[in-house]
């Protein structure tokens, strides 16, 4: 008898598999996601006295700055900012440039000299490793701006210690630099001076020296603000919440505007409240009028016909629409200015056929969810147009 044999392949047997259930394949494991912004904190230590190159090279940041190249790489495409802070300290040990290999006191110098050299070591190693990914259509279109603070002197004193009394030094000698020689004799009754003394004697003191000198490098590296992001739907809010005066507004009408800082507009682009309105209205219990002697009844209240509304809460709330967003940034600007207009469409005669002054607070809610709140004056001649808030992309405050 002739048996036939069927062979089939190991894709096929696990399609059979799956079909009667016996087979199941594993849930494709998610990719992480890429992290939006990256922060290196490190410390780099110099030899007493040295500031080059090499020693950068012996410590770890070298190592971190890949990391900082390999998120730019990753992120082409978008906009990112770089900030750099190099921050020192120095003890109170007299500070020599081992550097101009120049025999003392040759080579003596002040506080602060060999951290600013140090600074610039740093600066210029950072730059070099960035420099390729600078430039127009490059990750970073502009150079980063690295910051470094003065430097923080220790506490811990170096003169007057029992090593080093101030009365044996030389009049000229006003950091202390003879209490490093060997020959040094601190007094009668010191048992070492800081040559013999410093690794057994003094050793609780040298750790304190050691540990206020330093270099640190902070490089914080993310995705700027989109103003585009930012603007896109904000929302504008023109409020009275101030249930405390109980205020009984008739002549609180606005219109709201918006523009960029570089618009030759004014005032710039009329929002349109979310209900429909061409104004913000902090009015209650004004009777219905027509404008302008036209035949339409047009009521401007911004709350319930009720006697408990009166002096409550108003509010007002104005979208910034997509199209609206990208209008304000063509131009390149920055920074937007929020401003109102006083209507009174009605010549109302109180304050003098003008607005109430100092009424309403803002909201802004940016694109994001993110929320701004400010205090504003409203204008208060009738057709005054007043600026209330001058702030970047994504609602924050600028200074004028």
């Amino acid at each position: 008898m002739n048996v036939k044999k069927f062979l089939i392949t190991e894709l096929e047997k696990k399609d059979i598999l799956k079909q009667y259930g016996v087979l199941f394949e594993a849930a494709p494991t998610p990719a992480t996601p890429t992290p939006e912004q990256l922060t290196i904190d490190k410390r780099v230590v110099f030899p007493a006295g040295y500031y080059n190159e090499s020693y950068i090279l012996k410590t770890e940041l070298p190592t971190e700055l890949t990391k900082v190249v390999e998120f730019l790489k990753n992120k082409t495409g978008k906009s990112f900012i770089v900030d750099v802070r190099i921050e020192s300290g120095e003890s109170q040990i007299p500070n020599t440039d081992n550097e101009l290999k120049k025999p003392s006191p040759d080579n003596r110098v002040g506080t602060g000299y060999l951290s600013k050299m140090r600074a610039n070591t740093i600066t210029s190693y950072i730059y070099k490793v960035l420099e390729p990914y600078i430039g127009p259509g490059k990750v970073l279109p502009t150079e980063p701006k690295i910051i470094a603070t003065a430097p923080k002197i220790g506490e811990t004193k170096w003169k007057d210690q029992a090593f080093c009394p101030s009365k044996l030094l030389p009049a000229n000698d006003t950091q202390g630099y003879e209490c490093f020689n060997q020959k040094f004799n601190p007094g009668t009754g010191v048992l070492n001076n800081w040559f013999n003394g410093k690794d057994k004697l003094y050793s609780s003191i040298k750790a304190k020296y050691l540990e206020e000198q330093y270099i640190r490098v902070i490089i914080k590296v993310g995705l700027k603000d989109d103003p585009k992001t930012c603007l896109d739907n904000m929302v504008i809010e023109v409020n009275y919440t101030d249930l405390g005066k109980r205020h009984k507004c008739n002549s609180a009408i606005y219109e709201v505007y918006i523009k960029g800082n570089l618009s030759k507009t004014t005032p710039g682009v009329l929002l349109i409240r979310n209900d429909g309105a061409k104004y913000a209205s902090l009015n209650n219990n004004y009777p219905e009028a027509t404008s302008n002697g036209g035949p339409t009844l047009i009521n401007y209240d911004n709350n319930p016909k009720n006697s408990k509304a009166v002096g409550g809460v108003r509010y007002n709330k104005f979208v910034v629409t997509p199209e609206i967003a990208a209008s304000l940034i063509t131009d390149g600007s920055t920074s937007f200015i929020i401003s109102a207009k006083c209507l009174n469409p009605f010549n109302n005669t109180e304050w003098s056929g003008g607005c109430h002054k100092g009424v309403g607070n803002i909201v802004i809610t940016n694109g994001k969810g993110e929320k701004t709140p400010y205090e504003s004056s409203t204008p208060n001649g009738k057709d005054e147009v007043k600026e209330l808030v001058s702030m970047n992309a994504c609602g924050k405050g600028v200074a004028k």
